[in-house]
Protein backbone atom coordinates (compact mmCIF):
# COMPACT_ATOMS: atom_id res chain seq x y z
CA UNK A 1 0.00 0.00 0.00
CA UNK A 2 1.19 3.31 -1.07
CA UNK A 3 1.84 6.28 1.97
CA UNK A 4 -1.44 8.11 2.63
CA UNK A 5 -1.26 12.23 1.48
CA UNK A 6 -2.76 14.50 3.07
CA UNK A 7 -4.94 17.47 1.43
CA UNK A 8 -2.46 19.94 1.92
CA UNK A 9 0.23 17.42 -0.35
CA UNK A 10 -2.09 18.03 -3.18
CA UNK A 11 -2.28 20.84 -5.83
CA UNK A 12 -4.93 23.47 -5.52
CA UNK A 13 -7.33 23.57 -7.78
CA UNK A 14 -6.55 25.92 -11.39
CA UNK A 15 -8.69 27.77 -13.81
CA UNK A 16 -9.04 26.59 -17.01
CA UNK A 17 -11.34 28.79 -18.44
CA UNK A 18 -14.76 30.05 -18.61
CA UNK A 19 -17.48 28.85 -20.52
CA UNK A 20 -20.37 31.36 -21.39
CA UNK A 21 -23.45 30.53 -23.13
CA UNK A 22 -25.19 33.72 -24.84
CA UNK A 23 -28.63 34.52 -24.25
CA UNK A 24 -28.78 37.52 -26.57
CA UNK A 25 -26.21 38.70 -29.17
CA UNK A 26 -24.40 35.54 -30.00
CA UNK A 27 -21.50 37.01 -32.09
CA UNK A 28 -17.93 36.83 -30.99
CA UNK A 29 -18.01 40.38 -31.12
CA UNK A 30 -20.64 40.32 -27.96
CA UNK A 31 -18.70 38.33 -25.96
CA UNK A 32 -15.55 40.05 -26.58
CA UNK A 33 -16.77 42.89 -25.41
CA UNK A 34 -18.25 41.73 -22.34
CA UNK A 35 -14.74 39.44 -21.81
CA UNK A 36 -12.59 42.88 -21.85
CA UNK A 37 -15.44 44.42 -19.62
CA UNK A 38 -14.95 41.54 -16.70
CA UNK A 39 -11.75 40.38 -17.15
CA UNK A 40 -9.95 42.57 -19.52
CA UNK A 41 -7.73 42.07 -22.80
CA UNK A 42 -6.22 38.69 -23.77
CA UNK A 43 -8.46 36.37 -23.09
CA UNK A 44 -8.88 33.61 -26.20
CA UNK A 45 -12.41 33.58 -27.08
CA UNK A 46 -13.83 29.81 -29.07
CA UNK A 47 -17.26 28.85 -30.47
CA UNK A 48 -17.94 25.39 -30.05
CA UNK A 49 -20.09 22.98 -30.35
CA UNK A 50 -23.45 22.64 -32.23
CA UNK A 51 -25.69 25.08 -30.01
CA UNK A 52 -25.39 28.64 -31.06
CA UNK A 53 -23.85 30.66 -28.77
CA UNK A 54 -21.50 28.80 -26.47
CA UNK A 55 -17.94 29.64 -25.87
CA UNK A 56 -14.75 29.14 -24.18
CA UNK A 57 -12.94 31.80 -22.90
CA UNK A 58 -9.16 30.88 -22.00
CA UNK A 59 -5.95 32.89 -21.22
CA UNK A 60 -2.66 31.15 -20.57
CA UNK A 61 -0.98 31.42 -17.37
CA UNK A 62 -3.93 33.67 -16.24
CA UNK A 63 -3.01 32.53 -12.87
CA UNK A 64 -6.62 33.60 -11.36
CA UNK A 65 -6.99 32.75 -8.30
CA UNK A 66 -10.63 30.30 -7.32
CA UNK A 67 -12.40 32.90 -5.34
CA UNK A 68 -11.72 35.32 -8.20
CA UNK A 69 -12.86 33.45 -10.56
CA UNK A 70 -16.27 32.59 -8.88
CA UNK A 71 -16.42 36.74 -8.77
CA UNK A 72 -15.78 37.10 -11.85
CA UNK A 73 -18.71 34.26 -12.49
CA UNK A 74 -20.96 36.15 -10.34
CA UNK A 75 -20.23 39.05 -12.73
CA UNK A 76 -20.48 37.20 -15.54
CA UNK A 77 -24.00 35.70 -14.65
CA UNK A 78 -25.46 39.18 -13.98
CA UNK A 79 -24.78 40.19 -17.41
CA UNK A 80 -27.98 40.45 -19.38
CA UNK A 81 -26.69 38.95 -22.44
CA UNK A 82 -25.30 35.60 -20.99
CA UNK A 83 -28.01 33.31 -20.20
CA UNK A 84 -25.06 31.21 -18.07
CA UNK A 85 -21.58 31.54 -17.19
CA UNK A 86 -19.04 29.20 -14.63
CA UNK A 87 -15.50 29.00 -14.04
CA UNK A 88 -13.72 25.38 -15.40
CA UNK A 89 -10.94 23.84 -13.27
CA UNK A 90 -7.91 21.24 -13.42
CA UNK A 91 -9.10 19.80 -10.06
CA UNK A 92 -7.49 16.63 -8.02
CA UNK A 93 -10.45 14.68 -7.24
CA UNK A 94 -10.03 11.33 -8.88
CA UNK A 95 -7.55 9.01 -7.52
CA UNK A 96 -6.66 10.92 -4.50
CA UNK A 97 -5.38 8.98 -1.63
CA UNK A 98 -6.72 11.01 1.37
CA UNK A 99 -10.48 10.80 0.59
CA UNK A 100 -10.55 8.13 3.82
CA UNK A 101 -12.45 9.71 7.02
CA UNK A 102 -10.71 11.09 9.96
CA UNK A 103 -9.77 9.53 13.14
CA UNK A 104 -8.46 5.69 13.36
CA UNK A 105 -7.88 3.69 10.48
CA UNK A 106 -10.55 0.76 9.80
CA UNK A 107 -10.32 -2.36 11.73
CA UNK A 108 -10.46 -4.42 8.68
CA UNK A 109 -9.42 -4.61 5.22
CA UNK A 110 -11.86 -7.26 4.48
CA UNK A 111 -15.62 -6.48 4.40
CA UNK A 112 -17.91 -6.52 7.55
CA UNK A 113 -21.77 -8.03 7.72
CA UNK A 114 -23.49 -5.84 4.70
CA UNK A 115 -26.46 -5.08 6.67
CA UNK A 116 -24.41 -3.26 9.45
CA UNK A 117 -22.63 -1.56 7.28
CA UNK A 118 -25.99 -0.70 5.22
CA UNK A 119 -27.18 0.73 8.85
CA UNK A 120 -24.31 2.81 9.12
CA UNK A 121 -25.14 4.18 5.51
CA UNK A 122 -21.39 4.97 5.03
CA UNK A 123 -21.07 2.56 1.99
CA UNK A 124 -19.08 0.10 3.75
CA UNK A 125 -16.77 2.66 5.05
CA UNK A 126 -14.55 0.17 6.49
CA UNK A 127 -13.77 -2.46 3.27
CA UNK A 128 -12.76 1.13 1.18
CA UNK A 129 -9.91 1.62 1.63
CA UNK A 130 -8.23 2.75 -1.71
CA UNK A 131 -5.38 0.44 -2.03
CA UNK A 132 -3.79 -1.90 -4.68
CA UNK A 133 -4.35 -5.63 -5.24
CA UNK A 134 -0.87 -6.44 -3.83
CA UNK A 135 -1.80 -9.95 -2.55
CA UNK A 136 -3.13 -11.54 -5.68
CA UNK A 137 -5.27 -14.64 -5.48
CA UNK A 138 -4.05 -17.60 -7.44
CA UNK A 139 -7.46 -16.78 -9.80
CA UNK A 140 -5.98 -13.30 -10.44
CA UNK A 141 -2.52 -14.85 -11.92
CA UNK A 142 -4.34 -16.02 -15.17
CA UNK A 143 -3.93 -13.30 -18.25
CA UNK A 144 -6.98 -13.47 -19.20
CA UNK A 145 -9.13 -13.91 -15.77
CA UNK A 146 -10.76 -10.49 -16.22
CA UNK A 147 -11.90 -11.27 -19.47
CA UNK A 148 -13.20 -15.00 -18.65
CA UNK A 149 -14.80 -13.64 -15.87
CA UNK A 150 -17.59 -11.69 -18.11
CA UNK A 151 -17.47 -14.29 -21.40
CA UNK A 152 -15.58 -12.67 -23.75
CA UNK A 153 -13.38 -15.67 -24.75
CA UNK A 154 -17.28 -17.27 -25.10
CA UNK A 155 -18.75 -13.84 -26.82
CA UNK A 156 -15.48 -14.71 -29.42
CA UNK A 157 -15.83 -18.01 -30.30
CA UNK A 158 -20.12 -17.49 -30.56
CA UNK A 159 -20.38 -14.22 -32.47
CA UNK A 160 -16.84 -13.98 -33.80
CA UNK A 161 -15.48 -17.50 -35.43
CA UNK A 162 -13.43 -15.80 -37.87
CA UNK A 163 -12.19 -13.21 -36.11
CA UNK A 164 -9.18 -14.85 -34.37
CA UNK A 165 -9.65 -13.09 -31.26
CA UNK A 166 -9.47 -9.65 -33.46
CA UNK A 167 -13.32 -9.22 -33.09
CA UNK A 168 -14.15 -5.44 -32.69
CA UNK A 169 -13.23 -4.89 -36.68
CA UNK A 170 -14.11 -1.34 -38.16
CA UNK A 171 -14.85 0.42 -34.88
CA UNK A 172 -13.40 3.36 -33.45
CA UNK A 173 -12.40 4.34 -29.73
CA UNK A 174 -11.90 7.54 -28.65
CA UNK A 175 -9.27 7.73 -25.59
CA UNK A 176 -8.58 11.20 -23.66
CA UNK A 177 -6.02 9.91 -21.03
CA UNK A 178 -2.49 10.33 -20.60
CA UNK A 179 -1.39 10.04 -24.50
CA UNK A 180 -0.07 6.40 -25.85
CA UNK A 181 3.24 4.70 -26.25
CA UNK A 182 4.30 2.20 -28.91
CA UNK A 183 4.23 -1.05 -26.71
CA UNK A 184 3.94 -3.73 -28.57
CA UNK A 185 0.37 -4.78 -27.17
CA UNK A 186 -1.52 -1.87 -28.75
CA UNK A 187 1.27 -0.20 -31.61
CA UNK A 188 -0.44 -1.93 -34.49
CA UNK A 189 -4.28 -0.94 -33.39
CA UNK A 190 -3.63 2.57 -32.99
CA UNK A 191 -4.64 5.85 -35.36
CA UNK A 192 -1.75 8.03 -34.09
CA UNK A 193 -2.09 10.06 -37.34
CA UNK A 194 -5.60 11.04 -36.05
CA UNK A 195 -4.91 11.56 -31.92
CA UNK A 196 -4.09 15.14 -30.98
CA UNK A 197 -2.40 16.81 -27.56
CA UNK A 198 -4.37 19.45 -25.87
CA UNK A 199 -2.03 19.50 -22.92
CA UNK A 200 0.56 20.51 -24.84
CA UNK A 201 -1.18 21.64 -27.64
CA UNK A 202 -0.11 19.84 -30.97
CA UNK A 203 -0.95 16.87 -33.20
CA UNK A 204 1.56 14.39 -31.52
CA UNK A 205 -0.47 12.69 -28.52
CA UNK A 206 2.57 10.61 -27.21
CA UNK A 207 2.62 10.35 -23.78
CA UNK A 208 5.65 11.87 -22.45
CA UNK A 209 5.94 9.52 -19.26
CA UNK A 210 6.64 12.26 -17.02
CA UNK A 211 7.24 10.71 -13.66
CA UNK A 212 7.89 14.08 -11.38
CA UNK A 213 5.34 16.93 -10.86
CA UNK A 214 2.05 16.35 -8.86
CA UNK A 215 1.29 12.48 -8.77
CA UNK A 216 1.68 11.70 -12.13
CA UNK A 217 0.39 8.50 -13.76
CA UNK A 218 2.94 8.04 -16.69
CA UNK A 219 1.28 5.08 -19.12
CA UNK A 220 -1.44 5.09 -18.06
CA UNK A 221 -3.14 5.64 -21.53
CA UNK A 222 -0.76 2.62 -22.47
CA UNK A 223 -2.58 0.65 -20.34
CA UNK A 224 -6.30 1.41 -20.38
CA UNK A 225 -6.00 1.23 -24.10
CA UNK A 226 -4.56 -2.52 -23.50
CA UNK A 227 -7.86 -3.75 -21.90
CA UNK A 228 -9.50 -2.50 -24.88
CA UNK A 229 -8.03 -3.31 -27.80
CA UNK A 230 -4.75 -5.52 -27.31
CA UNK A 231 -5.19 -8.66 -29.57
CA UNK A 232 -5.51 -11.89 -28.30
CA UNK A 233 -2.44 -13.71 -26.51
CA UNK A 234 0.74 -12.34 -26.54
CA UNK A 235 2.40 -10.18 -29.26
CA UNK A 236 4.61 -11.84 -32.11
CA UNK A 237 7.79 -13.23 -30.81
CA UNK A 238 7.00 -12.45 -27.37
CA UNK A 239 6.37 -14.80 -24.22
CA UNK A 240 5.81 -14.30 -20.76
CA UNK A 241 2.82 -12.26 -19.31
CA UNK A 242 0.22 -10.44 -21.93
CA UNK A 243 -2.68 -8.67 -21.81
CA UNK A 244 -5.95 -9.83 -24.45
CA UNK A 245 -8.06 -6.94 -24.62
CA UNK A 246 -11.77 -7.26 -25.41
CA UNK A 247 -11.90 -5.52 -28.72
CA UNK A 248 -8.77 -6.76 -30.16
CA UNK A 249 -9.75 -6.03 -33.68
CA UNK A 250 -10.84 -2.51 -32.96
CA UNK A 251 -8.61 0.77 -33.60
CA UNK A 252 -8.43 3.68 -31.21
CA UNK A 253 -7.36 7.45 -31.44
CA UNK A 254 -5.77 8.81 -28.52
CA UNK A 255 -5.91 11.65 -26.94
CA UNK A 256 -3.56 13.26 -24.53
CA UNK A 257 -5.44 15.69 -22.28
CA UNK A 258 -2.87 15.56 -18.69
CA UNK A 259 0.51 13.74 -17.96
CA UNK A 260 -1.68 12.62 -14.50
CA UNK A 261 -5.35 11.27 -14.57
CA UNK A 262 -5.38 12.52 -10.91
CA UNK A 263 -4.84 16.37 -12.23
CA UNK A 264 -7.36 16.08 -15.17
CA UNK A 265 -8.00 19.64 -17.05
CA UNK A 266 -12.17 19.20 -17.26
CA UNK A 267 -11.52 21.73 -20.13
CA UNK A 268 -8.83 19.56 -22.00
CA UNK A 269 -11.06 16.26 -21.11
CA UNK A 270 -14.57 18.18 -22.45
CA UNK A 271 -12.38 19.03 -26.01
CA UNK A 272 -10.96 15.96 -26.28
CA UNK A 273 -14.75 14.41 -26.19
CA UNK A 274 -16.12 16.94 -28.86
CA UNK A 275 -12.99 16.13 -30.89
CA UNK A 276 -13.78 12.20 -30.73
CA UNK A 277 -17.15 12.59 -31.99
CA UNK A 278 -15.88 14.60 -34.74
CA UNK A 279 -13.26 12.21 -35.69
CA UNK A 280 -15.51 9.56 -36.05
CA UNK A 281 -14.81 7.39 -33.09
CA UNK A 282 -18.57 5.23 -32.03
CA UNK A 283 -17.27 4.72 -28.48
CA UNK A 284 -15.66 7.31 -26.10
CA UNK A 285 -13.62 5.17 -22.74
CA UNK A 286 -12.77 8.07 -19.86
CA UNK A 287 -10.63 6.53 -17.38
CA UNK A 288 -10.51 9.51 -15.12
CA UNK A 289 -13.02 11.89 -13.47
CA UNK A 290 -13.41 15.20 -11.53
CA UNK A 291 -15.91 17.67 -10.98
CA UNK A 292 -19.05 18.29 -12.68
CA UNK A 293 -18.95 21.15 -14.82
CA UNK A 294 -21.90 22.18 -17.63
CA UNK A 295 -18.51 22.57 -20.03
CA UNK A 296 -18.00 18.84 -19.92
CA UNK A 297 -21.78 18.10 -19.92
CA UNK A 298 -22.43 19.60 -23.22
CA UNK A 299 -19.19 17.85 -24.78
CA UNK A 300 -21.12 14.54 -23.60
CA UNK A 301 -23.95 15.73 -25.26
CA UNK A 302 -22.78 16.83 -28.29
CA UNK A 303 -20.94 13.36 -28.78
CA UNK A 304 -23.86 11.47 -27.87
CA UNK A 305 -25.69 13.41 -30.37
CA UNK A 306 -23.08 11.86 -32.83
CA UNK A 307 -24.29 8.67 -32.16
CA UNK A 308 -21.15 7.87 -29.91
CA UNK A 309 -21.25 5.82 -26.64
CA UNK A 310 -19.66 7.39 -23.77
CA UNK A 311 -18.46 5.66 -21.26
CA UNK A 312 -16.39 6.75 -17.52
CA UNK A 313 -14.81 5.53 -15.15
CA UNK A 314 -16.93 5.30 -11.53
CA UNK A 315 -14.14 7.11 -9.46
CA UNK A 316 -11.21 5.46 -7.16
CA UNK A 317 -10.86 6.03 -3.62
CA UNK A 318 -13.48 9.00 -3.57
CA UNK A 319 -16.59 8.87 -1.83
CA UNK A 320 -18.71 9.55 -4.56
CA UNK A 321 -19.22 9.23 -8.31
CA UNK A 322 -17.36 11.15 -10.33
CA UNK A 323 -18.27 13.25 -13.55
CA UNK A 324 -18.64 12.53 -16.14
CA UNK A 325 -19.66 9.31 -15.28
CA UNK A 326 -22.23 11.04 -13.06
CA UNK A 327 -24.15 12.41 -15.86
CA UNK A 328 -26.85 10.30 -16.24
CA UNK A 329 -26.05 10.25 -20.50
CA UNK A 330 -22.74 8.52 -19.09
CA UNK A 331 -22.41 5.05 -18.49
CA UNK A 332 -20.61 4.63 -15.35
CA UNK A 333 -18.86 2.00 -14.27
CA UNK A 334 -18.07 0.32 -11.11
CA UNK A 335 -14.88 -2.01 -9.68
CA UNK A 336 -14.93 -6.16 -9.02
CA UNK A 337 -11.87 -8.10 -8.28
CA UNK A 338 -11.42 -11.94 -8.95
CA UNK A 339 -13.96 -13.15 -6.58
CA UNK A 340 -16.59 -11.35 -8.29
CA UNK A 341 -16.45 -9.14 -5.07
CA UNK A 342 -17.03 -5.21 -5.57
CA UNK A 343 -13.41 -3.78 -4.91
CA UNK A 344 -12.65 -1.68 -1.84
CA UNK A 345 -11.16 1.42 -3.98
CA UNK A 346 -14.34 1.78 -6.27
CA UNK A 347 -16.55 4.64 -5.87
CA UNK A 348 -20.36 3.37 -5.71
CA UNK A 349 -23.56 4.94 -5.82
CA UNK A 350 -26.98 5.35 -7.65
CA UNK A 351 -25.51 6.89 -10.24
CA UNK A 352 -22.96 3.72 -11.07
CA UNK A 353 -24.78 1.48 -14.12
CA UNK A 354 -22.54 -1.18 -14.11
CA UNK A 355 -19.75 -3.44 -12.44
CA UNK A 356 -16.93 -4.75 -14.52
CA UNK A 357 -13.46 -6.38 -13.04
CA UNK A 358 -10.93 -3.61 -12.36
CA UNK A 359 -8.65 -5.60 -9.71
CA UNK A 360 -5.62 -6.86 -10.92
CA UNK A 361 -6.25 -6.32 -14.49
CA UNK A 362 -3.44 -7.33 -16.75
CA UNK A 363 -2.44 -4.32 -18.22
CA UNK A 364 0.75 -3.06 -20.67
CA UNK A 365 3.14 -0.09 -19.13
CA UNK A 366 6.40 1.41 -19.53
CA UNK A 367 8.80 1.01 -16.75
CA UNK A 368 11.03 4.00 -15.33
CA UNK A 369 13.68 2.98 -18.13
CA UNK A 370 11.44 3.28 -20.86
CA UNK A 371 10.84 -0.79 -21.39
CA UNK A 372 7.46 -1.83 -22.81
CA UNK A 373 5.86 -3.92 -19.76
CA UNK A 374 3.04 -6.24 -18.85
CA UNK A 375 1.93 -5.96 -15.12
CA UNK A 376 -1.40 -5.93 -13.14
CA UNK A 377 -3.22 -2.45 -12.17
CA UNK A 378 -6.10 -1.92 -10.13
CA UNK A 379 -8.98 1.00 -10.48
CA UNK A 380 -12.49 2.07 -12.49
CA UNK A 381 -9.56 3.16 -15.14
CA UNK A 382 -9.67 -0.66 -16.21
CA UNK A 383 -13.06 -1.58 -15.70
CA UNK A 384 -14.53 0.84 -18.04
CA UNK A 385 -12.02 0.01 -20.52
CA UNK A 386 -13.42 -3.53 -20.66
CA UNK A 387 -17.12 -2.43 -20.99
CA UNK A 388 -15.66 -0.03 -23.76
CA UNK A 389 -14.32 -2.86 -25.39
CA UNK A 390 -18.05 -4.70 -25.18
CA UNK A 391 -19.63 -1.75 -26.45
CA UNK A 392 -17.07 -2.15 -29.80
CA UNK A 393 -17.85 -5.68 -29.97
CA UNK A 394 -21.89 -5.09 -29.51
CA UNK A 395 -20.90 -2.85 -32.56
CA UNK A 396 -19.11 -4.57 -34.71
CA UNK A 397 -21.17 -7.67 -34.27
CA UNK A 398 -24.73 -5.51 -34.91
CA UNK A 399 -23.29 -3.33 -37.88
CA UNK A 400 -22.23 -6.70 -39.78
CA UNK A 401 -25.88 -8.30 -38.96
CA UNK A 402 -27.04 -4.59 -40.30
CA UNK A 403 -29.26 -4.27 -37.35
CA UNK A 404 -28.53 -0.79 -36.85
CA UNK A 405 -29.92 0.88 -40.08
CA UNK A 406 -33.00 2.04 -38.63
CA UNK A 407 -31.96 3.52 -35.64
CA UNK A 408 -30.75 7.43 -35.80
CA UNK A 409 -27.56 8.31 -34.73
CA UNK A 410 -28.70 9.46 -30.99
CA UNK A 411 -30.51 6.81 -30.16
CA UNK A 412 -27.64 4.64 -30.70
CA UNK A 413 -25.90 5.22 -27.31
CA UNK A 414 -29.62 5.00 -25.52
CA UNK A 415 -29.79 1.53 -27.08
CA UNK A 416 -26.99 0.28 -26.22
CA UNK A 417 -26.86 1.39 -22.49
CA UNK A 418 -30.90 -0.21 -22.39
CA UNK A 419 -28.98 -3.55 -23.71
CA UNK A 420 -26.02 -3.49 -21.42
CA UNK A 421 -27.99 -2.72 -18.22
CA UNK A 422 -30.91 -5.24 -19.19
CA UNK A 423 -27.72 -8.53 -19.33
CA UNK A 424 -25.99 -7.90 -16.83
CA UNK A 425 -25.83 -10.36 -13.73
CA UNK A 426 -27.05 -8.97 -10.74
CA UNK A 427 -25.33 -10.00 -7.70
CA UNK A 428 -26.98 -11.37 -4.30
CA UNK A 429 -24.13 -11.58 -2.74
CA UNK A 430 -24.27 -9.46 0.47
CA UNK A 431 -21.08 -7.48 0.04
CA UNK A 432 -22.49 -6.31 -3.51
CA UNK A 433 -24.76 -3.12 -1.05
CA UNK A 434 -28.12 -3.00 -3.54
CA UNK A 435 -28.28 0.15 -5.22
CA UNK A 436 -24.11 1.18 -4.83
CA UNK A 437 -22.80 -1.53 -8.44
CA UNK A 438 -25.62 -0.86 -11.20
CA UNK A 439 -27.35 -3.48 -13.15
CA UNK A 440 -24.73 -6.02 -11.74
CA UNK A 441 -21.56 -7.65 -13.26
CA UNK A 442 -21.50 -7.09 -17.40
CA UNK A 443 -21.74 -10.02 -19.64
CA UNK A 444 -20.53 -10.45 -22.99
CA UNK A 445 -22.69 -13.47 -24.09
CA UNK A 446 -25.55 -11.63 -22.66
CA UNK A 447 -25.21 -8.55 -24.36
CA UNK A 448 -24.73 -9.59 -28.02
CA UNK A 449 -27.29 -12.23 -28.04
CA UNK A 450 -30.01 -9.94 -26.81
CA UNK A 451 -32.38 -8.92 -29.65
CA UNK A 452 -32.79 -5.28 -30.39
CA UNK A 453 -35.86 -3.54 -29.35
CA UNK A 454 -37.59 -1.81 -32.43
CA UNK A 455 -36.66 2.06 -33.10
CA UNK A 456 -40.03 3.26 -31.80
CA UNK A 457 -39.35 2.35 -28.42
CA UNK A 458 -35.84 4.08 -27.74
CA UNK A 459 -35.41 7.08 -26.75
CA UNK A 460 -32.51 9.60 -27.36
CA UNK A 461 -30.71 10.74 -23.96
CA UNK A 462 -32.80 14.10 -22.88
CA UNK A 463 -30.53 17.26 -22.39
CA UNK A 464 -30.93 17.34 -18.43
CA UNK A 465 -30.36 20.31 -16.88
CA UNK A 466 -27.24 22.16 -16.33
CA UNK A 467 -25.17 21.48 -12.90
CA UNK A 468 -26.00 24.25 -11.15
CA UNK A 469 -25.38 23.57 -7.40
CA UNK A 470 -28.82 22.63 -6.46
CA UNK A 471 -29.98 20.18 -3.45
CA UNK A 472 -29.75 17.05 -5.70
CA UNK A 473 -25.84 17.35 -6.23
CA UNK A 474 -25.26 17.50 -2.61
CA UNK A 475 -27.27 14.25 -2.30
CA UNK A 476 -24.88 13.47 -4.83
CA UNK A 477 -22.00 13.88 -3.26
CA UNK A 478 -22.97 13.01 -0.02
CA UNK A 479 -25.26 9.86 -0.84
CA UNK A 480 -23.30 7.36 1.29
CA UNK A 481 -23.86 9.14 4.41
CA UNK A 482 -27.55 9.99 4.19
CA UNK A 483 -29.73 7.67 5.69
CA UNK A 484 -32.36 5.75 3.60
CA UNK A 485 -33.06 4.85 0.34
CA UNK A 486 -30.17 5.96 -1.98
CA UNK A 487 -30.83 9.40 -4.14
CA UNK A 488 -33.55 9.96 -2.04
CA UNK A 489 -33.15 13.29 -0.32
CA UNK A 490 -36.61 14.15 1.27
CA UNK A 491 -38.88 11.15 1.38
CA UNK A 492 -40.77 10.07 4.04
CA UNK A 493 -41.08 8.30 6.62
CA UNK A 494 -36.84 8.95 6.82
CA UNK A 495 -36.14 12.77 7.43
CA UNK A 496 -33.03 13.26 5.77
CA UNK A 497 -30.52 15.75 7.03
CA UNK A 498 -29.03 17.25 4.25
CA UNK A 499 -31.59 20.38 4.06
CA UNK A 500 -30.85 21.53 7.51
CA UNK A 501 -27.29 20.94 7.35
CA UNK A 502 -27.19 23.21 4.50
CA UNK A 503 -29.52 25.72 5.54
CA UNK A 504 -27.08 26.08 8.70
CA UNK A 505 -24.15 26.24 7.07
CA UNK A 506 -25.73 29.09 4.38
CA UNK A 507 -27.39 30.60 7.83
CA UNK A 508 -30.21 30.22 6.24
CA UNK A 509 -34.05 28.60 7.01
CA UNK A 510 -34.42 25.14 4.89
CA UNK A 511 -37.75 26.93 3.03
CA UNK A 512 -34.87 29.93 1.69
CA UNK A 513 -32.57 27.26 0.97
CA UNK A 514 -33.53 26.88 -2.65
CA UNK A 515 -32.87 30.87 -3.31
CA UNK A 516 -29.19 30.35 -1.39
CA UNK A 517 -28.57 27.43 -3.45
CA UNK A 518 -29.45 28.44 -6.92
CA UNK A 519 -26.72 31.98 -6.17
CA UNK A 520 -23.92 30.14 -4.68
CA UNK A 521 -24.91 26.68 -4.52
CA UNK A 522 -22.60 25.64 -7.72
CA UNK A 523 -19.42 27.39 -5.53
CA UNK A 524 -20.03 25.17 -2.24
CA UNK A 525 -20.38 21.93 -3.87
CA UNK A 526 -17.23 22.77 -5.69
CA UNK A 527 -15.14 23.63 -2.80
CA UNK A 528 -16.56 20.04 -0.99
CA UNK A 529 -15.92 18.02 -3.87
CA UNK A 530 -12.30 19.30 -4.05
CA UNK A 531 -11.28 19.16 -0.21
CA UNK A 532 -11.25 16.02 1.40
CA UNK A 533 -11.31 18.17 4.84
CA UNK A 534 -14.12 20.53 3.73
CA UNK A 535 -16.36 17.09 2.77
CA UNK A 536 -15.09 15.26 5.96
CA UNK A 537 -16.88 18.08 8.30
CA UNK A 538 -19.77 18.35 6.12
CA UNK A 539 -20.20 14.50 6.46
CA UNK A 540 -19.26 14.83 9.99
CA UNK A 541 -22.36 17.47 10.35
CA UNK A 542 -24.40 15.20 8.44
CA UNK A 543 -24.23 12.13 10.09
CA UNK A 544 -24.53 13.45 13.45
CA UNK A 545 -28.16 14.55 12.55
CA UNK A 546 -28.84 11.24 11.78
CA UNK A 547 -30.27 8.48 14.13
CA UNK A 548 -27.33 6.26 15.52
CA UNK A 549 -27.58 2.29 13.92
CA UNK A 550 -27.40 -0.61 15.71
CA UNK A 551 -23.99 -2.13 15.28
CA UNK A 552 -22.30 -5.20 16.26
CA UNK A 553 -20.09 -4.72 19.22
CA UNK A 554 -16.99 -5.30 17.43
CA UNK A 555 -17.75 -2.48 14.75
CA UNK A 556 -16.60 1.26 16.11
CA UNK A 557 -19.39 3.85 16.55
CA UNK A 558 -18.10 6.08 13.63
CA UNK A 559 -20.96 8.44 13.96
CA UNK A 560 -20.49 12.15 16.16
CA UNK A 561 -22.71 12.15 18.90
CA UNK A 562 -25.82 14.44 17.64
CA UNK A 563 -24.44 17.19 19.76
CA UNK A 564 -21.71 18.10 17.41
CA UNK A 565 -23.43 18.89 14.63
CA UNK A 566 -22.88 22.64 15.21
CA UNK A 567 -19.47 21.85 15.81
CA UNK A 568 -18.85 20.09 12.53
CA UNK A 569 -20.86 22.93 10.57
CA UNK A 570 -18.46 25.60 13.16
CA UNK A 571 -15.82 23.91 11.84
CA UNK A 572 -16.93 23.97 7.74
CA UNK A 573 -17.34 27.35 7.54
CA UNK A 574 -14.29 28.29 9.39
CA UNK A 575 -11.98 26.01 7.15
CA UNK A 576 -14.15 27.21 3.68
CA UNK A 577 -13.20 31.06 5.10
CA UNK A 578 -9.72 30.35 5.60
CA UNK A 579 -9.47 29.10 2.21
CA UNK A 580 -10.92 31.30 0.47
CA UNK A 581 -14.01 31.99 -1.31
CA UNK A 582 -16.08 34.84 -3.29
CA UNK A 583 -17.38 37.25 -1.88
CA UNK A 584 -20.94 35.98 -2.05
CA UNK A 585 -20.40 32.66 -0.84
CA UNK A 586 -18.53 34.44 2.24
CA UNK A 587 -21.35 36.82 3.00
CA UNK A 588 -23.42 33.28 3.22
CA UNK A 589 -21.12 31.77 5.67
CA UNK A 590 -20.77 34.83 8.02
CA UNK A 591 -23.67 34.34 10.66
CA UNK A 592 -25.47 37.47 10.95
CA UNK A 593 -24.42 39.70 14.10
CA UNK A 594 -26.49 41.26 16.63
Amino acid sequence: MSDIVTADQYPNPTLDGFFIQMGQGNDIIAVEQIIQQELGAGWNIQPFGDQTGFFDVTKPGSNLAVATAWETTYRLRANASVAFAEPVFTAAVFGRTDWNPPGPPPLARAPLPGPALDALNWGGILDQICMPADDLPASQRDCEWSIQQIRVPEAWATYFPDAHGAAGTNIVVGHPDTGYTLHPEIKDNLLIARGHDFYEPDDDAQDDLIRDGWFPTPGHGTGTASVIISPQGPPPGKTGSFVSGVAGGARLIPYRVSPSVVLPSTLYLAQAIEQAAIDGAQVISISMGGVFAERLHQAILFAQQHGVIVLAAAGNCVRFVVWPAAYDEVIAVAACDAAQQPWAGSSRGSAVDVTAPGAGVWIADVDAQGTPIVRQGSGTSYAVAAVAGLAALWLAYHTRQQDLQGYSANQIPALFSQILHDTCVAQTDPSWSPGDFGAGLVDAVALLAAPLPPPEVITPALVAAGEQGNLATFGHLFEQHLPGPAGLVAAAPVIHPLPDVLAEVLNTAPATLPDHLTQVGQELAFHLATDPTLYWQFAQGLMARSAPPVLPAEVPTLAPAAAAGAEHVAALRSTLLQKGVSAALQSRLTPPTG
